[in-house]
């Protein structure tokens, strides 16, 4: 139990709060995470989530930290609940207080850890308007006031409106741009900026709605037709509607423009006019459609592919796969180039934030993969294909490959060099470290910190067939370094040697998997040998 400012609460070990700082008394705090407390002149219980509830008089009686009191006193339909802002270091809490018939809005300020109440502030108000992350809003003697939590000066900024109603629009810890606040007044709208010491009307208090999206962005509403305010203008009053603009990968990209059924967009202070049956934002390019047919324009309305193509899907941010006649080809989409092999469907297998890509591809009943220029990375032959995330790394991808009820594996590293072309995949993008036909009743890729590979590639796979584990890494290299430059035989081939079903189960297998790599080290480990290659550059050569 602690107490501050003559306000009782509960901490735990940590020095959080279990119950908050906000009754005149408190007792009983059990092992449930219930306890007693004084408040607002009732004693009730109370758990750690800050839910009670009760009936007096006939009304209804409940509340919670993160819902609205209801029904108190059968006075009020609404009181805000106390909330909090914290950074770092500091903590405000805004406590709203139904005392004697008359509102208080306490705010204790925070420190240290664990926390103690550096200062407590009481705000008399008429009633309380709302609150949000960091701010309050308080109706007084006709005035509207907003108290902001300081984070430069670990205290409460106070601003007075003379308004019916505010609504903050800013961001709390960037303060130094301004402050943007909508406001209302006898049912007209319009937005103040108030930087520290002044203040500018950015839209007159003058029209009928405003939407507020971001700061300095707004929807403004006039004789039932609305405006876009971007970039310090206001634009004519041609939309039937404004709404924020979220793309079908839920990422937020501007302000979906509506007219007469069409659709354009406000993207980065530029308009993309209402022209379109749809439009969809991936990046600074957007996949768009007219009389049934689709292109791709960037967010100055350029087309980068004509408005002529059956169908048009993106994959991530960066492609696309697109219908024609003979079926669907992958593109890429910021400079619209479609690659020309086709495919019955094309899926993205990897995603775009790694630097490898790879996409799923279905001919009839059987998949294969092609790389990010359309190029054919592993064979349509099998009977599915599931990209296998336990090996993460930004430049490898592993695949799990099933025919026939068997599963293989792949795994694929990306480099770039424009002489030395992989003898399996045909390209100078790609290369296999491992490629094993489906074989096993079963397969886990798994991470060992210490093998006969050297140090790069640490991957090893758990199979198994019948009943029986084993252990499958790589042939020991001959080469432990060499330059890309070079035409070279694949050195990354299955150990089969060493490959022996000894195990019974999984969990076995991963029990000796270091003692059985050390094994398999002193077995292959010679002394190494330095020489130049033709091009000057060291190589060292590992004897086996």
């Amino acid at each position: 139990k602690v107490g501050a400012c003559n306000y009782y609460g509960y901490i735990n070990f940590d020095g959080k709060e279990a119950i908050p700082f906000i009754f005149n008394n408190v007792r009983n705090f059990d092992e449930r995470g219930e306890a007693d407390v004084v408040f607002l002149g009732r004693e009730v219980t109370i758990n750690s989530a800050g839910y009670y509830q009760e009936r007096e008089d006939g009304h209804y009686y409940k509340t919670s930290w993160n819902g609205n009191l209801q029904g108190l006193d059968g006075i009020f339909e609404l009181m805000p609940n106390p909330c909090s802002y914290d950074t770092e270091e500091t903590c405000w809490h805004f406590v709203p207080i139904w005392d004697n018939y008359k509102w208080i809005i306490r705010v204790l300020i925070k420190k240290g850890n664990p926390q103690k109440v550096i200062k407590s502030v009481d705000y008399n108000c008429d009633y309380v308007l709302g609150g949000g992350t960091g701010y309050w809003t308080l109706k007084q003697e006709e005035k509207v006031v907003v108290l902001i939590a300081d984070v430069y000066t670990d205290g409460i900024e106070k601003l007075t409106f003379d308004a019916d109603d505010v609504v903050p629009v800013f961001d709390i810890n960037d303060i130094l741009q301004g402050r943007t606040f909508v406001v209302k007044k006898e049912n007209k709208y319009g937005v103040y900026n108030k930087p520290r010491n002044w203040e500018e009307v950015l839209i007159p208090v003058e029209y009928d709605e405003i939407k507020p999206f971001e700061p300095f962005k707004f929807a403004v509403k006039k004789a039932n037709k609305y405006g876009v305010y971007s970039a310090g203008k206001l634009s004519g009053f041609e939309y039937d509607n404004v709404t924020k603009y979220i793309s079908s990968n839920n990422e937020y990209s501007g302000l979906l423009l509506e007219k007469a059924g069409k659709y354009g967009l406000l993207k980065n202070n530029r308009i993309i006019p209402p022209v379109y049956d749809s439009i969809d934002c991936y990046g600074d390019r957007c996949v768009v459609s007219l009389n049934g047919e689709y292109g791709i324009i960037d967010d100055n309305a350029r087309e980068i592919l004509p408005i002529k193509h059956e169908k048009i899907i993106p994959l991530g941010n960066e492609y696309f796969k697109e219908k024609n006649e003979k079926g669907w080809s992958l593109g890429y989409i910021h400079h619209g180039t479609i690659y020309p092999n086709t495919f019955d469907d094309i899926t993205l297998l990897s995603d775009n934030k790694q630097w490898l890509e790879l996409f799923l591809v279905k001919t009839g009943e059987n998949y294969g993969c092609i790389n990010n220029k359309g190029e054919l990375i592993l064979p349509i032959k099998y009977d599915k294909i599931m990209l296998d995330s336990s090996l993460y790394s930004p430049r490898i991808i592993s695949i799990l490959t099933y025919k026939d009820g068997k599963v293989g594996f792949c795994l694929i590293s990306y480099f770039y060099s424009e002489k030395y072309c992989c003898k399996r995949t045909g390209n100078h993008d790609f290369e296999y470290i491992y490629y094993v036909e489906p074989q096993f009743d079963e397969c886990v890729l798994q991470r060992i910190s210490r093998s006969v590979l050297g140090n790069y590639y640490m991957h090893y796979a758990a199979v198994r067939k019948g009943g029986k584990w084993g252990i499958l890494d790589q042939t020991p290299r001959n080469l432990t370094y060499f330059a890309n430059d070079i035409n070279l035989e694949d050195v990354y081939e299955p150990n089969w040697e060493d490959l022996n079903y000894k195990y019974n189960s999984f969990e076995e297998l991963k029990e000796d998997a270091k003692d059985e790599f050390d094994r398999r080290v002193r077995k292959y480990l010679r002394p190494w040998t330095i020489i130049n290659n033709s091009n000057g550059e060291d190589c060292i050569i590992r004897w086996r």
